[in-house]
């Protein structure tokens, strides 16, 4: 069974945890997690992929089993939190690995990407994301390639704009375009009640009557 360990780093006058497996001597690959969860989203990740790289995955500054200043005492901005990470992939000694982002964790590593692109060995190459898509399936032959060879338009090329496969929402009374209030037949303007226009609630035999200064439904009797 793989070891994975449980650690805490000082960085930058900060106290982060993180998650470690793997000998060190083997490609690093970090582990960069989402909102609102923490590194032990990847509980199960670490150790199925310690058998072949040094895997780090560590919590974010407030996430997790780091720490959590208040945002008076810290800027909690991408571009600060990608520092921290930066460091502490330093001061734990790695210079060239590859990233897997998920949700929260992207602003961030596609931060470190261009801050220093010759520590990023690997990120969303065409080989990665064909095997994303290929991995485990029993036949390959039936996932179109086009999902990972989608074709992009080159400099000054113009690309077919895509059309909207949803139906056009209907305007009632002039006051909105949600589907859900169309169908009601009555649509609120600022604070102010508007019926529907009179020859739909008649073709609906119904009569409308203001009382009061709302309108009142009531079923016509048949003539």
């Amino acid at each position: 069974m793989v070891a994975v360990h449980h650690r805490h780093a000082q960085v930058r006058g900060r106290r982060l945890f993180y998650r470690e497996a793997g000998p060190a001597d083997l490609p690093a690959v970090v582990l960069l997690h989402g909102f609102p969860t923490s590194s032990f989203m990847f509980r199960g990740l670490v150790p199925a992929l310690a058998d072949g790289y040094h895997v780090i995955a560590p919590d974010h500054l407030g996430f997790g089993l780091s720490d959590a200043p208040p945002a008076d005492e810290f800027a909690y901005t991408f571009d600060a939190l990608t520092d921290l990470t930066a460091a502490l992939l330093d001061h734990l000694g790695v210079a060239r690995y590859a990233i897997y982002v998920q949700d929260y964790g992207a602003p961030i590593g596609w931060r470190l990407a261009p801050n220093d692109p010759a520590a990023i060995r690997e990120a969303l190459t065409l080989d990665a994301i064909k095997w994303q898509y290929l991995t485990g399936v029993p036949d390959p032959s039936l996932v179109s390639p086009d999902t990972w060879h989608r074709r992009r338009g080159g400099p000054g090329e113009r690309l077919p704009a895509r059309r909207c496969a949803c139906r056009p929402r209907r305007r009632f009374g002039g006051a909105t375009t949600h589907p859900k209030r169309a169908r009601t037949g009555r649509v609120m303007r600022g604070m102010r009640t508007i019926a529907p226009p009179r020859s739909s609630a008649r073709r609906r035999g119904t009569r409308i009557a203001r009382q009061g200064g709302r309108y009142r439904r009531s079923r016509q009797s048949p003539r």
